[in-house]
């Protein structure tokens, strides 16, 4: 099916009387008519997966059922259980293990059994205090570092050799290569699928329409979409929908901006709606506020922002209190933005030299470095 896909996407690709067909193909795979899914098809019983046992006690951890079931994107999929009974056949299990006063003696009085062979007493040793390891602590740094990555580290598995259906990965397939290859023809489409049950083709389609845009392809038809999806309560949909405002022209798209730099908490969208308002003209927002946000991401989007709209005025300083923000390498960041403002910034970085901050003087020492590497440095 990938092959089939990616051999449309060819066609499409090459100038011939063929490549209007293959994107119309292209279209229908993306908006889910040319692979429909089965009329008795349940999205949530159908994606889930059940695991051999091996697999399934590694995904569920240390302490897990070894029959969980998973969805695609890592959930535990919760059933429920039977009640246990204390009766097997006829006959009913004696559940009372309290000890007698026969068992409590013999309990206090007897000592363990020794292991009678090199692997007993492997698993019978148990290390002194001195031996265990204490917890380790993150610092400020170690911490910063962590809220950037993408992504959160999970012990969940997923069966490699599970296949989705035809009608899920055909579309996916199909978004990629829209992603991947913009045309125009694609965008109502993509919008369609923007708004699917399936997160990962929705924002696989939000990432084709942002490719799209970049490349200089209108979006303007799909701005209701655009605008419905900015609300939505999931952080990676409506990241990437606050992202694509930016090239929406219109009071709706703005005014939605503006709600999402004044109230949004997550720092994945509100760094979204800080980068989408750098295209536009009718944002009126102070962004020096952000450039020492809590969040690393956002105090780097409202810097770019700031270096590239921002006059000298105003963004040399701002730039010089991001660079001072934080224990992560935005100095670095700060030198590059900073370029054709060295002159400008040179006063501040003499004295963070000259003051006691030790961190500020090997800050300020870097900077220079970088930003004068070609040039001489000002006494």
């Amino acid at each position: 099916r990938a092959e089939a896909v990616h051999a449309l996407d060819r066609i499409a690709a090459a100038t011939s009387k063929q490549s209007d067909a293959a994107r119309q193909i292209l279209f229908d795979a993306i908006s889910g008519s040319l692979v429909k899914a089965p009329d008795d098809w349940q999205p949530d019983h159908d994606r889930a997966i059940a695991l051999p046992p091996r697999k399934g006690a590694q995904a569920a951890g240390d302490e897990g059922d070894a029959n969980i079931r998973i969805d695609r994107d890592g959930n535990i999929i919760e059933e429920p259980k039977d009640t246990p009974t204390n009766v097997e056949g006829d006959q009913e299990i004696d559940t009372d293990h309290s000890a007698g006063p026969d068992d409590a003696e013999d309990s206090q009085t007897s000592d363990p059994e020794p292991p009678t062979s090199t692997l007993g007493a492997i698993l019978s040793f148990e290390p002194p205090a001195a031996m265990t390891e204490e917890a380790v602590e993150l610092d400020d740094e170690h911490l910063e570092l962590l809220e950037m990555a993408s992504g959160n580290a999970t012990k969940r598995k997923i069966d490699p050799n599970t296949v989705e259906p035809a009608h899920v990965d055909v579309r996916r397939f199909a978004v990629r290569v829209a992603q991947h290859k913009p045309h125009e023809c694609y965008i109502p489409a993509l919008a369609f699928a923007a708004e699917d049950y399936d997160t990962t083709l929705a924002t696989t389609a939000l990432d084709a329409l942002a490719s799209a845009s970049q490349a200089g392809i209108s979006i303007a038809t799909i701005a209701d979409t655009v605008l419905m999806l900015a609300e939505w309560t999931n952080p990676d949909i409506k990241a990437r929908a606050v992202t694509l405002l930016g090239a929406i022209d219109g009071d709706a798209a703005a005014v939605s901006l503006r709600r999402c730099l004044v109230r949004e908490s997550d720092p994945h969208t509100l760094s979204a709606a800080v980068s989408a308002s750098s295209q536009r003209l009718d944002i009126d927002f102070d962004f020096s506020t952000y450039v020492t946000h809590e969040h690393p991401r956002v105090r780097s989007a409202a810097a770019a922002v700031i270096a590239s709209t921002a006059p000298n005025d105003v963004a040399v300083p701002a730039l010089m209190a991001f660079a001072r923000a934080g224990h992560s390498d935005h100095h670095i960041e700060a030198a590059r933005l900073l370029s054709g403002r060295e002159e400008l910034a040179a006063p501040t970085l003499a004295m963070w030299i000259d003051g006691e901050d030790a961190n500020l003087r090997h800050k300020a020492i870097e900077m220079i470095g970088l930003m004068w590497s070609d040039k001489i440095v000002p006494e």
